[in-house]
């Protein structure tokens, strides 16, 4: 029996691969990137083809083909971190990491610092956090072999032998997560941290004890600290596994949730009031993304998660979602400075998209980690 196939996360995942190509490729090889951008689409156009039957051969592999797999590419990533000197990149997320947590472990105040390009830090704490002990490790790109690890835990826990393989290589070779190894960025690997604590929430799903809304809602708190955009796939999945007829559960996880989020951002509030409202990660963010577009979206997340009754419908609206987001900031930008200024100039960052890219390829087919009479039997968009 073959495995239902969906189309249109393919279609977006194409956009994203050519879009990096395209911007990123220009830059080492020129003209010639517009031709790798063409082999990458024909590529994904066969897979599109082929897509149920490829799956269908690469279940037969065994479990440890799948384990053996995830460490050679997590080998592979720490391989890239020697052989690519982070300085040679010019792409500043990695001094922007190395910078904030340089000065934290020194216990100077962490967003006075500036990038190898002279660039502003100012994400939220948590992100700065999660990359500490990479940071401590002696290189912040061994965060790429975690993240690696981390989608192959996400693929093993929502197909089990079933496309597990498949899912795995399409975000192992993705050009974006290629991107994201070589220039030792974060955002891929932060998507994929939020794509398994859905899927670690839905193990508890008929579970849900005090301890569990408890610990979930430490976790939701934690997670926000990175990316307030993570807000989004959040919103699609939780109001449908919080119970709000039970009013004490929601108001234990809003507690929980808003003590560990402010436990994490406010000691930096504190640290120097006048640098952090100078500086202020929120104002960053909002500027990439304008707050009144990312409001619609949550609204657009909330109306849609009523209707999202289980998890693989979840990760595939949070993609769609993601991706619409980002997709109308770069459509805005565009009209105010044009697509070449847009895409060549840097006045949009397109690794945004990175954010979700995890999601999406997550939904390329669907999971039968839910239960057996809730998941779709037809392949849909």
């Amino acid at each position: 029996m073959k495995q239902p196939f969906r189309r249109l996360p393919l279609i977006l995942i194409v956009f994203v691969s050519v879009l990096f190509s395209v911007k990123y490729g220009v830059r080492f090889i020129g003209p010639k990137a517009y031709w790798v951008a063409g082999i990458i689409s024909l590529f994904y156009a066969a897979l599109a083809t082929i897509g149920p039957s490829l799956f269908n051969k690469l279940n037969k592999f065994k479990s440890g083909a799948f384990i053996i797999t995830v460490l050679m590419s997590m080998v592979f990533c720490i391989a890239v971190d020697f052989v690519v000197k982070p300085e040679s990149v010019k792409v500043d997320r990695w001094s922007a990491i190395t910078g904030w947590d340089g000065k934290f472990l020194r216990g100077e105040y962490p967003y006075e610092a500036r990038t190898h390009l002279g660039g502003i830090v100012s994400g939220l704490p948590g992100l700065f956090l999660l990359t500490l002990p990479f940071y401590i490790a002696g290189d912040i790109g061994y965060f790429q072999a975690a993240t690696v690890f981390l989608f192959g835990l996400a693929c093993f826990m929502l197909f089990k032998r079933e496309n597990g393989l498949t899912v795995f290589l399409l975000f192992l070779l993705s050009t974006g997560f290629l991107w994201e190894m070589y220039v030792r960025s974060d955002i891929g690997g932060n998507a994929v941290i939020v794509a398994l604590c859905l899927i670690l929430f839905e193990r508890f799903r008929g579970k849900k004890t005090k301890k569990i809304i408890f610990l979930a809602g430490i976790l939701f708190g934690i997670v926000m600290t990175t990316r307030t955009v993570f807000i989004i796939p959040f919103s699609v999945y939780l109001i449908r596994w919080l119970d709000f007829k039970k009013i004490g559960s929601i108001i234990l996880f809003s507690i929980s949730s808003l003590i560990f989020f402010c436990a994490l951002l406010f000691p930096f509030l504190v640290w120097n009031l006048n640098a952090f409202l100078s500086n202020n990660p929120f104002v960053e963010q909002s500027d990439k993304m304008p707050i009144s577009l990312s409001v619609v979206f949550v609204g657009l997340a909330i109306g849609c998660g009523l209707f999202t009754k289980t998890l693989d419908r979840a990760l595939l609206v949070s993609g769609y979602l993601l991706f619409g987001l980002i997709s109308t900031a770069f459509f805005v930008k565009i009209l105010k400075v044009g697509l070449s200024e847009a895409l060549f100039s840097s006045r949009f960052d397109i690794s945004y998209y990175m954010i979700a890219l995890p999601f999406l390829i997550l939904s390329v087919t669907i999971s039968r980690a839910v239960t057996s009479n809730q998941c779709p039997r037809q392949a849909d968009m």
